[in-house]
């Protein structure tokens, strides 16, 4: 009977000793951070770079050189009264589909301006292909407010084309721009300088008009354009003297003439050939 029990106290006391280290280590145990020694970690893979799209690049622009513009046209307003502003009015030239306007320059010096108008073209040496077009560019320069009346003032643009005008007072503007009638042209060449005498006959008496100025246009190579014009009452049944005067102007067309070649000179559409000597 003792036996029994002993062992019966036995069993119990081992199963409670079980229980008890079964309980504990369940209570003790953490969770890993770790992964085992046998996991490998799962590295992410990265994304693969984009490779840029190949294509033709975009055309250079070709390079450009500044020249003069080719001067089509131009005249000077004069102000609608007495002390204000006169403006020069340029048509310039855009040779091609490639021309673009560029800008214009002024210098003033005493009673002449100096006027240079300029383009853009593609660099001679890297031909390129343009259309054929040819265009104009409307330009109006100012040239001040402060011109002294009865006196003359020229204009040269590029060049190749001079205006002289005459700035006027109050009764000068009142008057309206006609071109004058030629008597006659003569030419004179010394020195290589070119002087030209016009003897332009009024059909008003003196008391009815004013000369006015003329205009050179050199554009060509052995032609020359002038125009001389004069000012004159434009209202009708106005009383003027019984004179009519003959006005003599003389017009410097300067030095670089070819004594090979003859010229052709046209003033108000009268021709004369010279040769310089």
């Amino acid at each position: 009977m003792k036996k029994k029990i002993g062992k019966t106290m036995f069993l119990v006391t081992m199963l409670t000793l079980l229980a008890a280290v079964a309980c504990g280590g369940s209570a003790t145990v953490a969770s890993p951070t770790q992964p085992p020694p046998t996991e490998t970690p799962v590295k992410a893979t990265p994304l693969p770079t984009e490779t840029p799209v190949k294509g033709n690049p975009s055309p250079e622009e070709p390079e450009t050189v500044v020249v003069p513009a080719p001067i089509d046209g131009a005249a000077v307003v004069a102000p609608a009264t007495p002390g204000g502003e006169y403006t020069l009015k340029i048509t310039s030239g855009l040779p091609s589909g490639c021309a673009q306007f560029d800008g214009i320059r002024v210098e003033w010096d005493g009673n002449g301006f100096v006027v240079d108008v300029t383009n853009l073209m593609p660099n001679p040496n890297q031909p390129i292909a343009c259309t054929a077009i040819y265009g104009y560019h409307e330009s109006e320069v100012p040239l001040g407010s402060g011109l002294t009346a009865r006196e003359a003032y020229t204009v040269t643009i590029n060049g190749g084309l001079t205006i002289s005008f005459t700035a006027q007072d109050e009764t000068g503007l009142a008057m309206a721009g006609k071109e004058s009638p030629i008597e006659s042209v003569e030419v004179t060449a010394s020195d290589g300088e070119v002087l030209l005498t016009v003897v332009s006959k009024l059909p008003l008496g003196s008391s009815c008009f004013r000369f006015d100025g003329y205009q050179i246009n050199r554009r060509f190579i052995d032609r020359i354009e002038i125009t001389v014009t004069h000012l004159e009452i434009a209202e009708d049944n106005v009383p003027c003297t019984d004179d009519l005067p003959a006005v003599v102007t003389e017009i410097p067309l300067g030095g670089g003439f070819d004594f090979r070649r003859t010229y052709t000179v046209s003033v108000n559409g009268e021709e004369t050939a010279f040769t310089a000597n």
